[in-house]
């Protein structure tokens, strides 16, 4: 009895009473009892001294409903910018120890935990990042709270200057941000059914009627199937089996079946090979993904499995792992004396099993090496792991499980996908729709996802009138104001806005709401769409676009004095710093980069992203005339604009072949390429740009310089492991081999022997030609006595002062295996066993090593002969050349001794 009224007494506040009836409390009750989150916003001053008596009444719900009901310690999570509120002297009515406090720039790491009350308080530190991560740790019957203090009403909250959008202005003159998202936010908390808006006095200024609470009848009866299913699950499992015996902990039937596949699995009687190792369970936030792991691992344990390693960012996001992983020991008869559990900080970090053989289960950093003795791989949230931390990850041989969102906001967009790929071909894979946090149909998830544009998708059937019915496919820029007006649901600008962000995020690596705003706030932000009215969805492409440029030669000098560089304009800056001494002008002119150009998934391949970066570079030359009405609207056809002032189109991404044919074939010239890898991709960020105004070509000066550069650092660690695709690509090659040869043998002399004086360097310079000859001529049989010759060529080969062909004499097998011999051995200076591997690729390992070395060696003759017959060349004209300059000075002293002999005469 004791031990009931202490749970009773958890939570509860300082001195604050409950409301007995009433609107408000009328709200809680109801969503407590359909399993529904309700949503308040809070005007007046002092907001924050409400807040003691809606956690009361909220905890005198829950209690009324399940009287046995267990309040953890730190119930409410509090989200805030700077002043802790548990060191606040405000009458809240909380207490301390109910209270988990986290920066908004922190919210990361409370991924994968559950509260019943959130505090959302400074509104203007809110991103939408964060709100995503927060809102979607409430528990189904919680309470979220919106203080807007000191305002009378909520459509002041669209006058708030988010601090995120400091960000986003940038050096041109006159752009600073608008507030388009809070506008947004404001007008779609109205949308939500149990969202209360509660005055200073307590008063309601919404009172919808209770009617807009109930739960839609089609709902209910999924419920309702769902719950028959899970019970006919639960009643039906064998206990004497170790799924049987945790089954009963489950909370819905997604759950139930995603464990009759992960534990199986992880029994050490189950032998997998391959991508089968890999178990990939994938949901939307609060569905149980976590439960559902921590499940698996205690079944795992009771299997026999000795060490479980469990990776993810930070040890918070793996509580609920841990936490059911305890739960479901118990449940398979494993003693609490039998279990222990180290913390870190007040974080579950590990969990001993000293009864019979010692078992571990142990939390690592998902960027720290694997534990050796690790049996079973568990990577949680996976889709917030790095790229280059989860190749490390992947190549783990044993058996992997991974967790993973694919919703909310770590996950979208393509960037589990991409982590993924090679992966998890034949990995079983379980999905998780069910929620389990909340109750199905839940309010404040689909208020939030409308809002943040998180369930989008590219499979929109959204159709556009044709202006006539001979209308051809045109490219239109969307007016932003309208496109965030925030309408009510199934409005066109709805409608639109979800059609584009389900092609932005379904095409790129990483899509965040974060990204949203940036779209909807950015102050030079342009998005156009292209529009084929023969097609369902009528929008096929979607190009998002960024002003960039105008940067003074002052602003500049002070931020580099500084050691920084401005926010955005990130190919401005990018270039300055690169290429600055060359071309002080970099900054100061105007460009457009695309920041993201996304087809239809249904029509790639049809050509319309290329069309919809054709019709967008002619606007911006001021090609395409006035052929439309001129009438305004919220999809203006470019026709009817005068396009904005621009020097460069450009763009920055991720490099990959594709990607990179891709802009190469729309006319974009590489001009940078970073030194390392992103941590999120794994991919280097590549800068493309292509001029469009000026008589000054500025781009070729500085191509030259980048692949200069970029084949000079090809040996480097990271970027020697750069594909021979990719680097096709950047260097232009074959291309570069169109280029007639320049240089003389003194240039080619202080390539080869750079600092050497020149009569030594000439005759050094003849013998390398000579040792090139025999090395063609097979005469010398040991490519190394030719290596160290082949770098300084290569890179004047790329460099278009040498070509060592003629394409048009050779065959394309030729041509490639020159190529591939030209970056493999002679720039990036791999071995030759490496590049054997490279040159080869997929067929190398059906290949013995000798004869793949014996191949190899084949190929590197072929370029060897290629450079020795032109440097023969070269040599043979210095040598006519020096033959002649003989004859003329002979001739020259001839004539000179001529009248001497005479006079002697």
């Amino acid at each position: 009895m004791a031990r009931d009224e202490k749970r009773k007494e958890k939570g509860k506040g300082v001195s604050s009473a409950p409301l007995s009836n009433g609107y408000i409390s009328d709200c809680i009750k109801h969503c407590i009892g359909v399993n529904y989150r309700s949503l308040f916003v809070l005007l007046g001053e002092h907001t924050i001294d409400k807040l003691g008596t809606l956690y009361e009444t909220y905890r005198a719900h829950r209690l009324a409903k399940t009287p046995d009901y267990d309040f953890r310690p730190m119930d409410v999570l509090w989200c805030f910018k700077e002043q802790d509120p548990r060191t606040q002297k405000k009458s809240h009515g909380l207490l301390p120890s109910q209270i988990e406090s986290v920066k908004y720039s922190k919210t990361n790491r409370i991924l994968g935990r559950t509260y019943n009350f959130l505090v959302l308080d400074d509104p203007a530190a809110i991103s939408p990042n964060a709100l995503a991560r927060v809102v979607e740790c409430v528990s189904g019957g919680g309470v979220v709270v919106l203080l807007l203090e000191g305002m009378q009403e909520v459509g002041q909250l669209a006058d708030v200057v988010a601090e995120s959008t400091g960000r986003m202005t940038t050096a041109v003159e006159g752009c600073t941000a608008v507030n388009r998202f809070n506008r947004r936010l404001a007008a779609g908390l109205g949308e939500c059914p149990v969202t209360t808006v509660v005055n200073q006095d307590w008063s309601v200024a919404n009172q919808t009627g209770q009617a807009s609470w109930q739960v839609p009848d089609e709902t209910a009866r999924q419920v309702k199937r769902a719950a028959a299913s899970f019970e006919l699950i639960r009643t039906e499992a064998d206990t004497t089996t170790t799924l049987g015996q945790i089954v009963g902990l489950c909370a819905s039937e997604d759950q139930a079946r995603a464990l009759q596949k992960t534990v199986p699995f992880v029994d050490p009687e189950t032998r997998v090979g391959g991508a089968g190792r890999i178990v990939y369970l994938d949901a939307d936030r609060g569905r149980g993904k976590s439960a559902a792991v921590g499940l698996t691992v205690a079944a795992a344990l009771k299997a026999g499995v000795g060490f479980v390693t469990v990776a993810a960012m930070t040890p918070d996001s793996v509580q609920e792992v841990f936490r059911f992983t305890q739960r479901g020991l118990r449940a398979l008869g494993v003693e609490r004396g039998d279990v222990r559990v180290t913390t870190d900080n007040h974080m579950t970090t590990a969990v001993y099993v000293t009864a019979g053989v010692a078992q571990t289960v142990l939390f690592e950093p998902a960027d720290s090496p694997i534990p050796p003795r690790t049996q079973l791989l568990v990577v949680d949230e996976a889709a917030a792991v790095p790229t280059t931390a989860m190749r490390v990850l992947l190549a783990f041989q044993g058996k992997i499980i991974l967790s993973s969102t694919v919703n909310g906001y770590e996950g979208t967009g393509r960037a589990l996908a991409l982590k993924l790929r090679d992966a998890t071909d034949g990995a079983v894979k379980v999905h998780m729709k069910a929620p389990i946090r909340y109750g199905l149909g839940d309010f404040v998830e689909a208020w939030l996802y409308k809002l943040l544009c998180l369930d989008v998708g590219a499979e929109s059937g959204l159709k556009i009138a044709a202006p006539s019915v001979d209308s051809e496919p045109a490219l239109f820029q969307v007016d932003l104001d309208w496109l965030f007006s925030g309408g009510c649901r199934g409005v066109l600008s709805e409608q639109v806005l979800h059609t584009v962000m389900g092609l932005l995020a379904a095409s790129h690596y990483r899509f965040s709401p974060s990204d949203v705003q940036l779209l909807s706030d950015g102050p030079t932000q342009r998005l156009f769409v292209l529009i084929d009215y023969t097609c369902t969805p009528s929008i096929v492409c979607v190009v998002q676009v960024s002003l960039e440029g105008v940067i003074t030669p002052a602003a500049r000098d002070a931020l580099y004095a500084k050691g920084q560089t401005g926010q955005g304009d990130l190919i401005p800056w990018t270039l300055t710093g690169a290429y600055g001494a060359h071309n002080n002008d970099l900054s100061a002119m105007t460009g457009a980069r695309v920041v993201r150009v996304a087809a239809h998934p249904s029509f790639q391949g049809k050509g319309y992203g290329s069309m919809a970066l054709r019709l967008l570079e002619r606007h911006y030359r001021g090609q395409i005339s006035a052929e439309g009405t001129g009438k305004r609207g919220p999809l203006r056809n470019v026709a009817d604009l005068e396009p904005d002032s621009v020097d460069w189109l450009g763009t920055s991404f991720g490099a990959t072949e594709p990607l990179l044919r891709f802009w190469t074939r729309a006319g974009l010239t590489p001009v940078y390429l970073s030194d390392t890898p992103s941590a999120l991709t794994g991919e280097h960020s590549v800068v493309c740009v292509k001029q469009l105004g000026g008589s000054t070509d500025w781009v070729a000066p500085i191509r030259t310089e980048f692949v200069r550069r970029l084949a000079a650092k090809l040996a480097t660690p990271t970027l020697s492991r750069l594909p021979l695709g990719l680097l096709r690509v950047l260097l232009d090659v074959p291309g570069c081999f169109e280029a007639e040869t320049t240089i003389d043998m003194a240039g080619l002399a202080a390539a080869l022997r750079p600092g050497a004086r020149a009569a030594s360097s000439a005759r050094q310079t003849a013998q390398d030609i000579a040792r090139l000859t025999a090395y063609a001529s097979e005469v010398i049989i040991d490519p190394g006595q030719v290596m160290d010759v082949l770098p300084a060529l290569a890179r004047l080969t790329v460099g278009r002062q040498l070509s060592p062909l003629d394409p048009t004499d050779h065959s394309i097998t030729e041509i490639d295996n020159i190529a591939c011999m030209l970056i493999t051995v002679g720039l990036q200076r791999l071995s030759l066993e490496d590049a054997a591997l490279v040159a080869l690729g997929d067929k190398a390992a059906s290949i013995r090593p000798d004869e793949r070395l014996a191949m190899l060696k084949t190929k590197l003759r072929g370029l060897v002969r290629m450079y020795a017959g032109v440097l023969g060349e070269i040599w043979g004209a210095e040598t006519e050349k020096t033959d002649e300059r003989r004859r003329k000075a002979l001739q020259v002293d001839g004539e000179k001794r001529a009248p001497e002999e005479d006079e002697s005469e």
